[in-house]
């Protein structure tokens, strides 16, 4: 799994639209993404006082990557704030499993394919991971016979075992996104969407500081 930020609304764009309503923006000090004092000491007290709607001007673009498309239905059920575009297994399928595989190959190799093409949960042991591993294979096999067949995109998908990975394009602004973080970065959210959440919150801690600092991670578990 690999969560990058690839794009972030400047700080300053936050601070125009927090002091419009009181027409303060002589006072504003802030320029692209390093608040000044003054904006320093109203954005923190706007964060204290919990005007969350405020940080819905700040839009936040993610590239995630290789992550299960089991995983995908959770992050689906966020839908104000947020939206992604998913690679297509309609139109892409048939690049990564178009070939016929072997039957059944040494367990050294069945493990290897699966942990390219697949998330491998890492709760499972010796036995559960052998068990896991030859499903899933037997799975993907049964796909290339599809495809041998001559069958399209469309209906060989839907053989996809859960854990086939994915990647997608996500937008969020940063009100949504903390509601997010409250939600699946809890010991009782999927442990997958739990390292997705976790490294969303250190790409934009590092890049808005101030806006994450009080963003309490104990709180949440």
């Amino acid at each position: 799994m690999k969560v990058e930020l690839i794009f972030a609304t400047p700080l300053e764009i936050l601070m125009k639209t927090i002091r419009i309503s009181h027409a303060s923006e002589n006072r504003m000090d802030s320029r692209g993404d390093s608040p000044g004092q003054n904006d320093a000491r109203l954005l923190k007290r706007i964060i204290e006082m919990r005007h969350m709607s405020t940080l819905e001007s700040i839009t936040y673009n993610f590239h995630i990557e290789d992550i299960s498309r089991a995983v995908l239905q959770e992050i689906s059920r966020h839908r104000i704030g947020y939206s992604h575009i998913v690679k297509s297994t309609r139109f892409t399928l048939g690049k990564y499993l178009s070939r016929e595989i072997p039957q059944d190959p040494p367990f050294g190799e069945k493990e290897k394919l699966v942990g390219k093409l697949c998330v491998v949960p890492p709760q499972l042991g010796k036995e559960g991971k052998e068990l896991f591993v030859n499903a899933t294979y037997n799975a993907l096999f049964e796909v290339t016979k599809l495809f041998s067949l001559g069958y399209p995109n469309d209906v060989v998908k839907y053989l996809l075992p859960e854990s086939f990975k994915t990647e997608l394009y996500a937008t969020v602004n940063a009100r949504e996104l903390h509601h997010i973080l409250k939600l699946r970065l809890s010991e009782k959210a999927l442990w997958e969407f739990r390292a997705i959440a976790k490294a969303m919150y250190e790409e934009v801690k590092k890049r808005h500081p101030i806006l994450w600092e009080s963003f309490d991670l104990d709180k949440v578990k």
